[in-house]
């Protein structure tokens, strides 16, 4: 009884989420780089260092951020191709889908988020209904303004849930809280809140459990579309693996890395002198104060040795070997992070690919964008639909992503186009492979321009070739005729 009279539903959290949480900063805090990214959290101190050389150390560190530019080869190679929509009816309602983003900006950052944290979540909610107003028609929700939106979900909000065996949310606590700095002329508030979505209900709560406001829907669904990374349609929170969760972990290595190298060269440039301290008449007392003049005098803060040892001033630096050692873990490390990615290391290689190897990076590659893809398809048409149960409407939506991603090099592409006109095995086959370059060559273009362009390119080669072979006859005739 007394366990249950200490239960809070406003500090419930899920027991697996709080464990992945320091993943989770790790992982946001390596895409977003940065001085944040350069602190303490990240750098440790060596046990024999001085608080003084910690500190300066800390200052002197950057980051190399290669986490970054993974996620977005990612998400642009993704997005720069053309996706078709069939709007339906509430396309109209997707050009402002948060406020201001249209749905392709919107799922971009659906995109980078779930690589960067693995899974993320949308929100499909509507303003909440002033009183004395009853909103029963799709009609009424338009007139009212009263219209569906999205939020986006991280980690980081979504504080605990209950899935039933089919993987679907049974309900899912959120982080609501409220910031108040509309008024310039009051200090900034901030209200503690979450809100409890359930298949019918909705309830916000505050600190002490006190409920600030509750509702019903009939939406008979918590209205969040999960989506996750690898592009899995149902799936486990915390179970989920992100794009760079590994890559983080590696990324923070090499910055370490390269604070360490940094030391190297800061103490090869300003090297340890050492030299002999003469000693003085007097007591230890004055042979120790004498001492410290000298050091005090020196420009390079030197070690003092006796000098009937009888070696000379000398400046004394760390090897250069070390320098030497950790480079070569970068380098090595920077070619882990691409191999995680399935991306290739293009610049700096040690060893060209054989041809079996590159097909399969290829492949590995271009089935985890499709994979992903495909999981950002879903979430798409799940939230067109979600809209349309709030309007009370069938949405009639679909959005179609591509089913392939191939990353050959653009001239591979038009070389085989170009084969396959000159087979002349099959036409069709032709023109969708220039449809495919003109794809590539022009992604923001509808799908009739870039049908109307292979058609165009496969016609254009055809009667070059046809001149070229009417040449040939001709000037085959011609030698003929001659002999």
């Amino acid at each position: 009884m007394g366990d249950e009279e200490k239960f809070s539903i406003f500090a419930r959290r899920n027991e697996r989420r709080q464990l992945l949480v320091p993943e989770w900063e790790l992982c946001r805090d390596a895409m977003a780089g940065g001085r944040d990214f350069v602190k303490t959290k990240y750098i440790p101190k060596y046990p024999l260092e001085y608080d003084v050389e910690y500190e300066e150390r800390i200052k002197r560190a950057y980051y190399l951020n290669y986490t970054k530019p993974v996620v977005r080869a990612y998400t642009n190679h993704i997005f720069d191709r053309p996706i078709q929509r069939n709007l339906g009816k509430v396309g109209d309602l997707l050009a402002r889908v948060d406020g201001g983003n249209d749905i392709t900006a919107y799922m971009r950052k659906v995109s980078t988020q779930s690589s960067v944290l693995s899974v993320v979540g949308t929100l499909v909610d509507v303003p909440p209904t002033p009183k004395g107003i009853r909103i029963r028609s799709r009609r009424a929700r338009l007139e009212s303004g009263l219209l569906p939106y999205v939020r986006l979900l991280t980690p980081f909000d979504i504080l605990d849930w209950s899935l039933d065996d089919d993987g679907k949310l049974i309900w899912i606590m959120i982080d609501d809280t409220l910031v108040l700095d509309d008024d310039p002329k009051r200090k900034r508030t901030i209200q503690n809140r979450v809100t409890v979505w359930t298949r019918n209900t909705w309830t916000r709560y505050g600190e002490k459990d006190v409920v600030l406001e509750r509702g019903t829907h009939n939406l008979r669904e918590v209205p969040v579309v999960l989506t996750f990374h690898g592009g899995d349609l149902d799936g486990e929170i915390t179970a989920a693996g992100g794009l760079i969760r590994d890559i983080a972990s590696v990324n923070r290595a090499i910055m370490n890395w390269c604070s360490l190298l940094d030391e190297i060269y800061y103490k090869q440039t300003f090297s340890q002198l050492v030299i002999p301290a003469t000693e003085t008449q007097g007591d230890k007392n004055q042979k120790k104060k004498a001492r410290e003049e000298i050091l005090e005098v020196s420009a390079s803060r030197a070690i003092a040795y006796d000098p009937e040892l009888g070696a000379a001033p000398a400046y004394i630096s760390p090897s250069g070997d070390n320098a030497r050692v950790i480079k070569e873990a970068i380098y090595d490390a920077v070619g882990e992070i691409y191999r995680m990615a399935t991306l290739e290391k293009r610049e700096g290689a040690k060893t060209a690919q054989s041809g079996v190897a590159k097909a399969y990076d290829l492949y590995e590659t271009t089935h985890e964008i499709a994979a992903k893809a495909q999981g950002l398809e879903s979430t798409e048409n799940e939230i067109a639909r979600l809209i349309g149960v709030w309007m009370d409407v069938d949405a009639g939506y679909e959005a179609i992503y591509p089913d392939s991603y191939d990353i050959e090099e653009l001239e591979t592409e038009v070389a085989r186009g170009i084969d396959f006109v000159n087979l002349k095995a099959s036409p069709t086959l032709a023109r969708l492979q220039m449809e495919k370059v003109a794809m590539r060559l022009f992604p923001r273009q509808d799908m009739v321009t870039v049908r109307l362009i292979g058609a165009e390119v496969v016609k254009s080669i055809d009667d070059a070739t046809a001149a070229a072979e009417a040449d040939k006859t001709a000037l085959d005739i011609m030698a003929g005729t001659g002999t």
